[in-house]
């Protein structure tokens, strides 16, 4: 729980980063030595790079998938659970079984295997913290988002009943909230894996009795309707602060409350809690499972209601900070009330009694005198010291001044080394993964709360570890309009940088032709993103070649960006080999590319001189016309009216268009 302590300056919270889960880890023994898995690659596929957290049952790491190429979450079982033969066949059997479930609300389980003997999971890494962890914050939290954690809950059981998995150790260590405060559940399966050898050797039920079913303590019994009581013991919690029988002081006591007691009403700790709330309550933690919900997702189904018609300002409503206060058991011993970090219990099964014939006869009274009693007082007397010193000792460790360790510099070292130095003073930690341009991957890039400051020994650690350079994948850009290219680039958390515009024939003026980095390709999240954006198709003005060499004329044109089509005429304006005539004409818009007809100029057309010598004035003028001349007439007398004479001569060869002077007689 992150709390400002007297003198000591917390840091505040700000909003994280997407990261794998969250997990806890204290410090023990056995972890002051090098974890041996780090570093090692398990089965040819999975690289170890650090260790989360250890349980119980088993250890947690952050691992490569090297075939992959991602991050996953790698649980391994401890060694001496690998030596019972039932429990690796029930923990395979029960791996499987979790693999099978499919809900966003369940974490999925990838793979599944031994190693050296020792059974391992591989699952989805989850970026956030697990619930205990969330609701022990700082941060407020509301009845709207008590209410959807726990909806959200229920539809992964939901998910997991449908395919026979129960997951009989419901608790908020094992539920996962990630930075957009969707729920994940973890460890289905693996409570029965665990109880049911425990069971076996040692007369015993595995589970977190705070939110143990009433059938459970009982018989050992369970199904979909026990993991609904669950949820709503964790919902009691989030509603309250704490969980039903939180003050006392042991396991068994809690258990018997559970199979003797109602759940009291939440309102009683909370008053402001709408009546329908606490119905909900009760309905979830029936002791008589029969008057429980019947399924998962009618339970689901009834926390929606009951939330639809509550008030936006209700649900607003901040609900009270989880506490932990010190409870004095009959003995006399302080302890902490159940349900807070949660650990997983083994509860006794009813034992069989043995009885046996005969009697036994009591001791023989010992006869007390003088010295008796002298003995008695000095032994009293050295105990109360002892005692005493014992009290002053613990409240020093717990409370007092020994209870504050000041947080090493951990900036810089990987997170095995980060870990191994906090477990050899007692801190425990909390991993949370984040990129950082500055960072190497693996690395640790600050606390919370900051180096040099305190922390108290039941305060967890936030160590914050770079996942490197955070790389994106360019979009593709194709078929967008510049606008929407650089909203899609912003949204993926690209920057963009010049907007180029150029001419193009093939893509639409406005529309994006190409980036730089290109399309697909993964890039440093600050690297700019260049953008070239058409202009359409390039605009060109014929140019002017009339009368100019052909060749010259056609590579002027072709020079602009035309495509110049050659054809030859006859001219009589133009000598042979220039420009006759351009189609277009000269100054004409047209687009790169487009065609523009060159006639090249042959010079003139000769044709063959018509012979009208005798013909009458019109009959030869008809005949020369026709022929393609122009006519001159020279008229003498005109007697005759006939062609007397005609130049050039008929047979020979004149340019079409050319005069042919005839003279009438």
């Amino acid at each position: 729980m992150s709390r400002k302590l007297p003198g000591v300056n917390s840091q505040p919270r700000t909003g994280e980063p997407k990261a794998p889960p969250t997990a806890r880890s204290g410090a023990s023994v056995d972890m002051l030595a090098p974890d041996p898995l780090i570093n090692l690659l398990i089965d040819g596929r999975y690289r170890v790079i650090s260790r989360m957290a250890r349980g119980g049952m088993a250890s947690v790491y952050v691992a490569r998938d090297e075939r992959l190429d991602r991050l996953v979450a790698l649980k391994v079982m401890h060694p001496h659970l690998a030596e019972s033969e039932q429990f690796t066949a029930r923990f395979r059997q029960e791996a499987r079984a979790a693999a099978r479930i499919s809900s966003p609300a369940v974490v999925p389980v990838y793979d599944q295997g031994a190693f050296h003997g020792q059974g391992y999971l591989v699952m989805e890494l989850i970026s956030g913290a697990n619930l205990r962890v969330f609701i022990s914050s700082d941060e407020p939290l509301d009845l709207g988002l008590a209410l959807d954690f726990t909806e959200q809950i229920l539809n992964g059981l939901d998910a997991a009943h449908r395919v026979g998995v129960v997951h009989r150790d419901l608790k908020p260590e094992n539920v996962l909230v990630d930075q957009d405060k969707q729920v994940k559940i973890a460890d289905f399966g693996l409570a029965r894996a665990a109880s049911e050898i425990t069971l076996s050797s040692t007369g015993s039920i595995m589970g977190t009795v705070a939110y143990l079913a009433p059938e459970v303590a009982l018989r050992g019994s369970t199904d979909g309707r026990t993991d609904i009581y669950a949820a709503g013991i964790i919902l009691y919690e989030m509603l309250t602060g704490t969980v039903p029988g939180g003050n006392l002081a042991n396991p068994v006591q809690v258990a018997m409350a559970r199979v003797n007691e109602d759940i009291p009403s939440p309102s009683n700790i909370t008053p402001w809690l709408p009546a329908t709330v606490d119905d909900l309550i009760t309905s979830f933690c029936a002791r008589d499972a029969r008057k429980r919900p019947a399924s998962a997702s009618e339970a689901a189904k009834r926390v929606a209601q009951v939330r639809a018609n509550l008030s936006d300002q209700v649900l607003a409503q901040e609900l009270p900070t989880p506490q932990a206060p010190i409870i004095q058991s009959p003995s006399g011993q302080s302890t902490r009330p159940l349900g807070h970090h949660a650990k997983t219990t083994l509860l006794p099964v009813e034992p069989r009694v043995v009885q046996t014939s005969g009697s036994v006869a009591p001791p023989e009274a010992k006869r007390h005198g003088p010295s008796a009693h002298r003995t008695t007082i000095i032994v009293t007397v050295f105990m109360l010291i002892v005692a005493l010193a014992l009290g002053v000792w613990w409240w020093w460790q717990q409370y007092g001044p020994g209870s504050y360790f000041e947080i090493p510099e951990l900036a810089g070292l990987s997170v095995e080394e980060a870990q191994t130095t906090l477990d050899s003073i007692g801190i425990s930690s909390t991993i949370k993964y984040e990129n950082s341009d500055d960072v190497p991957e693996g690395e640790i890039i600050r606390t919370r709360p900051a180096a040099t400051e305190l922390i108290h020994r039941r305060e967890d650690l936030t160590l914050f570890a770079s996942l490197g350079v955070l790389y994106l994948t360019v979009p593709d850009l194709a078929d967008l309009t510049q606008d929407e290219a650089v909203t899609l680039l912003q949204a993926e958390g690209l920057q963009v940088g010049e907007v180029v515009a150029q001419w193009d024939s093939t893509v639409n003026a406005g529309y994006v032709i190409s980036s730089d980095p290109p399309f697909g390709e993964k890039t440093p999240h600050y690297t700019d993103v260049n953008i070239t954006v058409s202009k359409g198709p390039e605009p060109i003005d014929v140019p002017n070649v009339l009368g100019m060499d052909g060749d010259e004329a056609v590579e002027l044109v072709e020079g602009a960006g035309l495509q110049a089509e050659v054809t030859q005429v006859y001219s009589t304006e133009y000598p042979e080999g220039s420009v006759a005539a351009v189609d277009p004409a000269e100054g004409t818009t047209l687009t790169r590319g487009s065609s523009v007809m060159i006639s090249i100029s042959m010079g003139p057309e000769m044709i063959r001189v018509p012979g009208v010598y005798g013909k009458s004035r019109e009959e030869a003028i008809q005949v020369l016309e026709d022929a393609g001349f122009t006519v001159e007439v020279d008229q003498l007398a005109g007697f005759f009216d006939s062609v007397g004479a005609q130049s050039p001569r008929a047979g020979s060869e004149a340019p079409r268009g050319s005069t042919v002077r005839i003279t009438v007689v």
